[in-house]
This record gives structure tokens, sequence and C-alpha cells, in this order.
């Protein structure tokens, strides 16, 4: 009997010791997953910066863009009306002339 009890409590000690380090691990294991979380969330975080960054440079690197094309449209329609209204004036002599021929009646 004394043997069982020997091995009784041989087997309960090492019980003891087996749920002993199983607490040990659990906690390095949540120590190590806190610092995981942390880690990734400051990953995370600089991804977001980093995508909010490279997206305001393209996006301003665009704005600069149309703004150019923009003053290439307002160019081009300066020269246009300038055209157009030389063209008036070189027309307005015979456009007078016209408008006055027919609105005079024949006596």
């Amino acid at each position: 009997m004394e043997t069982e009890g020997s091995l009784l409590e041989i087997v309960q000690q090492k019980e003891l010791e087996l749920k002993a380090k199983c607490d040990q691990v659990s906690r390095e294991m949540e120590t190590l997953l806190e610092a995981e979380k942390t880690k990734s969330a400051a990953l995370r975080e600089d991804a977001i910066r980093r995508g909010r960054d490279e997206a305001s440079r393209i996006i301003g690197e665009e704005i600069a863009h149309l703004n150019r094309d923009l003053e290439q449209i307002r160019s081009e329609s300066r020269q246009k009306r300038g055209h157009v209204q030389e063209r008036a004036r070189m027309m307005m002599p015979k456009a007078v002339d016209f408008i006055v021929g027919t609105a005079t009646v024949p006596s």
C-alpha cells in the first residue's frame, strides 16, 4: 500500500508540475499574443498612413495634370475667340452693305 501511496504521490506531483508548465506556457502565449496584436495594429496604422500619403500624392498629380489641360483648353478657346472676332471685324462692312441693301426699298 505504501508503494501505491508513493506512486499516487508521484503522479500527483507530476500533474502539478505539468499544470504549472501549462499555466506558464499559457501566460507566455498571452503575452506574445498581446505583443503581436500591438505590432499588427502599428503595422496597420502605418499602412493606412502610407496609403493616405500615396493617395494624396496621386490626387495632387492628377489635379495638376487637369489644371494644365484646363489652361490649354482656355488658351485654345481665347485664340479661337480672337480669330472669330477678327473675321467678324473683317466681314462687318460687307454685312452692313448687305443689310442696308436689303433694307432699302426700291423707289
